[in-house]
């Protein structure tokens, strides 16, 4: 080719030596070599994706169906202590007894170590407030407990007020 035609262009066709033209020709094959590779790993990633998807609904639906076999929690339950005097007595001793030997130190322990968790300066919001909600159910046990030993207490004081015969 001659030098003069190269890098012209006439109506719209620019000249350019055969070497640099099948360089440029090699260039344009290894992009588009490349671009369908990537196309097809595209295709590939979205079939995982895809794949993916439906086993996380699978998954989904797996945990919907065992929280749905599970009987609902009552929030609306009365009080269960016995109303009748002999079983109540019966049922605070038990109480009682089981507060202050075993409910009293670890419901201490639990309040003590969301105290501390309380203490953290990393903590957001809602964290602290979920503790503070943890720490009074906690404290509402601690004095059920509390006064269920106190009742407990209190029944015998009054037995033995009651064993005692009148002496007029």
């Amino acid at each position: 080719m001659m030098n003069w035609l190269k890098g012209r262009a006439f109506f719209g066709i620019t000249f350019v030596p055969r070497s640099e033209y099948e360089n440029l020709k090699d260039e344009a094959d290894t992009a588009l070599t490349k671009k369908a590779e990537f196309i097809a790993r595209i295709h590939e990633l979205e079939r995982d994706v895809q794949q993916r998807k439906a086993e996380v609904r699978k998954l989904i639906d797996e945990v919907i169906a065992v929280r749905s076999s599970r009987p609902p929690l009552d929030v609306f339950v009365g009080d269960p202590a016995p109303l009748d005097a002999v079983e109540r007595k019966a049922y605070v001793a038990q109480v009682g007894g089981l507060h202050k030997d075993v409910l009293e130190p670890k419901l201490k322990q639990m309040i003590s170590k969301a105290f501390l968790l309380l203490e953290d300066s990393t903590n957001d919001r809602p964290f602290d407030q979920a503790v503070k909600g943890t720490i009074y159910a906690l404290r509402e046990m601690l004095r059920w407990g509390e006064s269920m030993a106190n009742e407990h207490v209190a029944n015998q004081v009054n037995f033995k007020e009651d064993a005692i015969p009148d002496r007029k």
